[in-house]
């Protein structure tokens, strides 16, 4: 019926009917494909700062083996020993924190203003984002650091 109405109207041309949510869905497309690839390339960019992350925290550890040793021998308590590790890599990854999120904010709004219906980020995704990495790291780094401080201190002083 609608078929038949448009070509009497408009006989020149032909009735190119479709759906509106169909039509949006195909704007968005290569928009649902960049949120997968990236997340992919997130995630392995993640495993990748976490082993580095986890080799540098073994290797400061094997490197204050004997310091960490000597402490113990003293009476240091382990969450002191600990602290002495998170010390110097939650440092780091402040000074990081404070050069990304800008970047990210700027990037950010810089991608959003290319849609229709704008949007804004708030302070707490960046917050989120910084509760994480500080998550990670501490994990990580205590356990690396745990690995060390059940070690008995004799032995570690005994090896050169």
């Amino acid at each position: 019926m609608l078929a038949s109405e448009w070509k009497s109207q408009f006989p020149e041309s032909n009735l190119d009917a479709f759906f509106l949510d169909q039509y949006f869905e195909q704007q968005y497309t290569s928009n649902k494909h960049f949120a997968r690839i990236m997340g992919l390339f997130s995630a392995i960019a993640l495993l990748i700062a976490l082993l580095g992350l986890a080799a540098l925290a073994n290797f400061s550890a094997q490197k204050k083996l004997r310091d960490i040793a000597i402490r113990k021998i003293y009476g240091a308590e382990r969450r002191h020993i600990i602290y002495l590790f998170a010390k110097e890599f939650l440092r780091t990854a402040s000074i990081a924190s404070a050069i990304a999120i800008p970047i990210a904010a700027i990037a950010m709004q810089q991608w959003l203003n290319g849609f229709a219906f704008r949007t804004s980020i708030g302070i707490w995704i960046y917050l989120l984002a910084i509760g994480c990495l500080v998550g990670i790291s501490l994990a990580t780094i205590i356990l690396q650091s745990w690995k060390v401080i059940v070690q008995n201190p004799i032995e570690n002083l005994k090896n050169p």
